[in-house]
């Protein structure tokens, strides 16, 4: 079997099913360091996982497959998935980094990441990984060869090379709320944040293993939209659980998500000159446009913002990101930094000497999505011809469907002039899809 066992983003489910119990974790340990060995002898690895529950026991097995052979696993324990990447790309020690998440998801699900010293793993690395899991029976046990060492230093790490990318008062005299989502820059990011001269409120910071995401952070800006105009703050800003996703809330309490971000980054003298940014088939219409109207193209990748980063990194481009509120900024690391985003929409405040985030309309789209028993190829027929006939419909607009990575689920985006009209073409074609799926 060749299965692949990864999805958009590492490989993700309810922990206790599928992969994510003991055997199938201690299986994957143990394909992973395989795998790692066709690169360098004697790898070494980075492995931090955020605050949901089931991460201690997650680690513990799959580390223990790991160390069936002769590498070395440096054990962050809570860390971001911006801080495991950009240690493992920066710190010489370090091959390769896990991170142990399921992201903007509830505690219910978790999730592993794996990350090279220049980018997420590709698909080629995935299929190999994912056919030793398969073949490797669990009776193959063998005295264990590894080893294993706590590692402390990752966060004061990060917090210097942050430092050596901002001046120290670049935030100084701004009230800001952070919305930590109960996740894994709980502590770290209010602190960086005050040493950086701010006025720091942070929201959801006190994770009990259940809580992560739940009705706050990324995925529910409106929550730090509320508080913004509560406290008549300067910026908001509100991350998911591992720390990759941003969303921002300025002082007039207006979301701005990823293709707003980008928007504004591109006031910034690291950005300004960039003639192509890189978004996905997800981001509006009206930013590539809004980029037309600057003499810059935009190239759009599938969902996932592992393949933003490997487009950056293949054309030498810094800036790139997804409307979910992944943002690259590849002249600092290869992954999406919450963080380091957040300093840099504050650095574009500052030297426009403004609180005022002004972006772009965008055009009206419409997401609905059906769970689905089966993922069945919609470029056969019938699915293709009742598809297209739906884009006719709706031109000039998009029509977007794609199923999610993670979840059994398709889902059916309609993007055009009026949000009636996307609306309406996009509750026939579900009408039309459910009877088939």
């Amino acid at each position: 079997m060749n299965d692949n066992i990864f999805g958009t983003d590492g490989i993700r489910a309810k922990y206790g099913t599928e992969i994510f119990l003991p055997e199938s974790l201690y299986r994957l340990g143990y394909a992973i360091g395989a795998w790692a060995l066709q690169y360098k002898k004697q790898p070494c690895f980075l492995l931090g996982h955020d605050t949901r529950q089931s991460c201690p026991q997650v680690s513990k097995y799959l580390i223990e497959g790991m160390l069936h052979h002769e590498l070395t696993v440096f054990h962050g324990y809570q860390l971001p998935t911006p801080i495991v990447c950009s240690l493992t790309q920066n710190e010489d020690k370090f091959d390769f980094g896990i991170i142990i998440t399921a992201s903007h998801n509830t505690y219910e699900y978790n999730g592993i990441k794996i990350c090279t010293k220049t980018q997420k793993i590709s698909e080629s690395d995935e299929l190999v990984i994912s056919e030793i899991f398969h073949k490797t029976p669990f009776a193959f046990l063998k005295q264990n060869t590894g080893a294993l060492y706590p590692y402390q230093e990752a966060v004061e790490i990060y917090h210097k090379a942050l430092q050596s990318q901002f001046k120290p008062d670049i935030a100084d005299g701004l009230k800001i709320v952070v919305d930590c989502a109960h996740g894994a820059f709980y502590k770290i990011a209010p602190q960086i944040l005050k040493n950086f001269g701010a006025h720091v409120i942070p929201i959801n910071i006190a994770p009990s293993g259940t809580n992560i995401n739940q009705d706050c952070g990324a995925m529910h800006p409106e929550i730090l939209q509320q508080k913004m105009l509560t406290l008549h703050a300067d910026i908001g800003f509100a991350f998911d659980g591992d720390g990759d996703r941003i969303v921002v809330v300025d002082k007039q309490g207006t979301i701005k998500d990823g293709d707003d971000i980008l928007n504004i980054l591109l006031d910034n003298p690291t950005y300004c000159d960039e003639q192509e940014v890189v978004g996905t088939i997800m981001s509006n219409q009206a930013f590539e446009v809004c980029l037309l109207n600057q003499s810059k193209k935009f190239i759009r990748t599938p969902v996932g913002d592992k393949y933003i980063s490997s487009y950056l990194c293949n054309n030498n481009l810094k800036l790139g990101g997804e409307p979910s509120g992944h943002i690259i900024c590849n002249n600092f690391s290869f992954a999406s930094d919450a963080l380091y985003t957040a300093l840099k929409v504050i650095e574009t405040m500052k030297l426009k000497n403004t609180t005022t985030l002004s972006t772009f309309a965008k055009f009206p789209q419409i997401t609905h999505n059906i769970y689905v028993k089966e993922k069945k190829n919609l470029s056969a027929a019938p699915y293709k011809d009742i598809i297209n006939s739906y884009q006719k419909a709706i031109a000039p607009g998009r029509l977007i469907i794609r199923y999610s990575g993670t979840e059994p689920m398709l889902r059916i985006t309609g993007e055009c002039e009026t949000q009636e009209k996307a609306q309406k073409i996009i509750l026939e074609l579900l009408q039309e899809l459910q009877l088939l799926l």
